[in-house]
């Protein structure tokens, strides 16, 4: 995305935001289908929008302000299902390189 597209969709996200702040009926059926469509939405951001570097209002500041407006039972949306030998080789890798020293953590020494 670009710097305008940003722009626009974390103002799209700021409105959605004002609207679901009181939602009429939370547990009405109409609302919890809007909502479930937000959650959506959210979740496909969190996985393909990178935030700006330098910039204040990130996307996914936003997207966690709409998410702590809905409903706890749209919540569920936002999970990822995975298949188990893919969780299974993730566990395993996690075991097997944990000690080793792939992911140092590097701090700069200023003088």
């Amino acid at each position: 995305m670009t710097h305008d597209e940003v722009r626009v969709s974390a103002e799209i996200l700021k409105t959605m935001f004002n609207i679901t702040i009181n939602l009429p009926e939370p547990n009405s059926t109409d609302t919890l289908e809007h909502c479930e469509r937000i959650v959506f939405i959210v979740r496909s951001m969190f996985a393909h929008v990178k935030p700006l570097p330098n910039h204040p209002e990130n996307l996914p500041n936003h997207a966690i302000n709409i998410v702590s407006n809905m409903p706890s039972n749209c919540l569920k949306h936002l999970m990822w299902i995975m298949p188990s030998s893919v969780s299974r080789k993730l566990a395993q890798d996690f075991e097997t390189k944990r000690p080793s020293k792939r992911f140092r953590i590097q701090f700069k020494v200023r003088l």
